[in-house]
């Protein structure tokens, strides 16, 4: 994790963030389309329903990886946030024209899924699912 690039949001704050780059990791999701230049028009929040055991960053990453297969396009979001004491953010993918799906506005979108949210719905034993 150390050789990460990473970005501090809110340092020194009650809401510090920390933010990890893990484009370059592995390919998070399938390609769909060329990549759009341009800051977001919208931002989509979605929650997976999936449970993660682990608060550290490095777990995270493992068990993000671990889950990659378990979506139809691996994880398609540009961001994955961890809602755990430290506040872990992963950069995952940059926008592409199809993915992260985000209701017909994917050539214009940002798709952020929060990980663990159950105040929607319940966890299935799915080991990743996600809602929007």
């Amino acid at each position: 994790m150390a050789d990460l690039e990473t970005l501090i949001i809110a340092e020194g704050s009650e809401w510090e963030t920390t933010v990890y780059d893990v484009r370059t990791l592995q390919a998070w999701s399938e390609r769909s389309g060329p990549d759009r230049t341009g800051p977001p028009a919208f931002i989509f929040w979605h929650h997976s329903v999936s449970w993660c055991p682990v608060d550290d960053p490095a777990g995270q990453l493992a068990w993000l990886t671990q889950h990659i297969h378990s979506g139809t396009y691996g994880w398609p979001y540009q961001f994955a946030c961890f809602p755990n004491a430290q506040r872990s953010i992963f950069y995952l993918n940059d926008v592409d024209s199809m993915r992260p799906h985000t209701a017909k506005h994917n050539h214009d979108s940002v798709a952020i899924c929060a990980i663990g949210n159950y105040e929607t719905t319940e966890p299935d034993g799915v080991p990743w699912q996600a809602y929007s």
